[in-house]
């Protein structure tokens, strides 16, 4: 792609400035009469349709962008809204990142055919976090990460 910029006039006097109703020194007004006055004309060499697909962990996604590692969004927004989150995120073709979450909610969003990652908490029972991974394979989320800095509050 080529870009061609070329001027097409800029006030040159205080006399014209005011005729535009800018006051001398107004750098905002003077610098948008600039751009205004700037024609971009663009040529497409062999160009493509522009793709935002990548691939993470071995599978295609249709952006990189990618939700945040929510947690319990079903008791601190409202029912549902988990599962609204990887609805959104399929239909986006967006890997989504799931936080702390009941054995249902994961449930409610695989069924939704999103692609998931699932966050666990380092718990202290190590057999609850065999328990999350065995749930996450059954269900066939892409994969599964342990928190190495999270903090309970006992109160």
């Amino acid at each position: 792609m080529t870009i061609a910029l070329r001027e097409t006039g800029i006030p040159e006097t205080l006399k014209e400035r005011r005729e535009d109703n800018m006051k001398p020194g107004d750098s905002n007004a003077i610098a948008r009469k600039y751009m205004d006055s700037l024609l971009i004309e663009t040529r497409y060499l062999g160009s493509r349709p522009a793709s935002t697909a990548t691939t993470i962990l071995g599978e295609e996604f249709q952006t990189p962008v990618m939700t945040g590692a929510l947690s319990h969004l079903n008791t601190m927004v409202h029912p549902g809204a988990m599962k609204e989150l990887a609805t959104g995120a399929k239909e986006a073709g967006a890997l989504m990142w799931m936080g702390m979450a009941e054995p249902e909610e994961v449930e409610e969003c695989a069924s939704t055919g999103a692609r998931i990652v699932e966050i666990i908490k380092p718990y202290e029972n190590r057999e609850e976090i065999r328990e999350k991974i065995h749930q996450a394979e059954e269900l066939g989320l892409l994969a599964v990460g342990v928190d190495i800095d999270f903090v309970y509050d006992p109160e």
